[in-house]
């Protein structure tokens, strides 16, 4: 089987690590223009912090799912994989967003701009620092090749289902995350994505009800 061939698990974890990749550089670029040149208006200022506030829930619903569901069942199939090593990574940048979460909740008690932002990008580039090295390591564990010969195409999908619906339960408010991780992702990546999804949650939900309620982080995504 070619190794261009990648398993439904496999790339799932390559499509969710591309999300956080660039919504780090974006989080991170983007706050940095802000601290030296404030926000243009209001609408710009709550989209940040929006979009700052997804990336946190989704990376730590994501380190749950892997952490809970993935890393457990992995140990059992492929001997000698690092999960120490991943989990104590975790932990450390779960410290990470504890510390942007405070920030958020500083920005939404009133604190100025110019503080909240100061110790936002500070947390966002040492976790931007600690993600790269982490998911060279993670991505090399559970490569295709290793999965394929590890599970078979069913078990792979049946878990990758799991983590999923494990994520998910911690993917709160959904009318923020659902679009943040979508456009995030390239075209070619997103239609995938959606493939696998009832329609009504693209067209009726995404599209119409929840957009108010996500359009601010419109300036940040790939729309």
């Amino acid at each position: 089987m070619s190794e261009q061939i990648v398993s439904s698990l496999a790339e799932d974890l390559l499509r969710i690590h591309r999300v956080v990749t660039r919504a780090l550089h974006v989080a991170l670029t983007s706050g940095q223009k802000f601290a030296q040149s404030g926000f243009p208006d209001d609408s710009m200022r709550r989209g940040f912090y929006n979009y700052v506030r997804s990336l946190s829930i989704l990376l730590n619903s994501h380190h749950i799912g892997e952490d809970e569901i993935a890393f457990p069942r992995a140990k059992e199939r492929i001997p000698g994989i690092p999960v120490d090593h991943l989990c104590a990574d975790h932990k450390e940048m779960a410290g990470i967003l504890t510390e942007i979460n405070q920030m958020l909740e500083k920005s939404a008690s009133g604190v100025k701009d110019d503080e909240v932002l100061v110790g936002l990008n500070d947390a966002l580039g040492r976790l931007n620092n600690l993600w790269t090295d982490h998911i060279h390591l993670e991505e090399d564990v559970f490569a295709a090749r290793k999965l394929r010969e590890a599970f078979k195409d069913y078990e792979q999908a049946d878990l990758s289902q799991a983590i999923s619906k494990f994520s998910m339960k911690h993917n709160s408010p959904n009318y923020l995350i659902l679009p943040f991780i979508l456009y995030n992702l390239s075209e070619e990546d997103r239609k995938k994505m959606m493939s696998s999804m009832p329609k009504v949650i693209i067209q009726i939900l995404v599209s119409v009800v929840w957009k108010n309620k996500w359009e601010s982080m419109k300036p940040f995504l790939l729309t």
